[in-house]
């Protein structure tokens, strides 16, 4: 009766401790510190913080980029928001807006920054980041 019970506590321990890296993996960003926004996604701000550090944005582009993203991003919640739309409608209209954004943001960027902008895309997409942004953000 006694190696039972201990048995069981073990085996509860073993499961729950099995869940841990998953939850982790869905809640924090790298090195353990959560995300602002919650759902793993990254902040427009952090977005923004981030390009500026790869592709050396300017102070004038700064805020261009960010109204940029921040529409995007609010596009993308919006249509995340849609549960009447076909897994083909949500592809078709998630490509569309990734193809807005990334108009708009060559017409910010530099052909330098823009080329790095669209590698860190495609790098997002193959990672699974599916949502995009400069390495799964907020971006569609």
């Amino acid at each position: 009766m006694k190696l039972t019970k201990t048995l069981v506590a073990i085996i509860a321990v073993a499961g729950a401790l099995s869940l841990t890296p998953a939850v982790n993996a869905q809640t924090n960003a790298p090195g353990g510190a959560p995300r602002a926004g919650g759902g793993g996604r990254r902040s427009v701000d952090e977005q923004v913080n981030m390009l500026s550090e790869r592709l050396k944005l300017t102070d004038a582009q700064k805020p261009k980029v960010k109204a940029i993203l921040e529409e995007q991003q609010k596009k993308a919640q919006e249509l995340r928001a849609d549960t009447g739309l076909s897994q083909d409608e949500m592809r078709t209209k998630r490509q569309a807006l990734r193809e807005d954004t990334n108009k708009k943001m060559k017409e910010v960027l530099t052909p330098d920054q823009y080329k790095q902008w669209e590698e860190s895309q495609q790098r997002g997409r193959r990672a699974g980041g599916g949502a995009g942004g400069a390495g799964g953000g907020t971006n569609n």
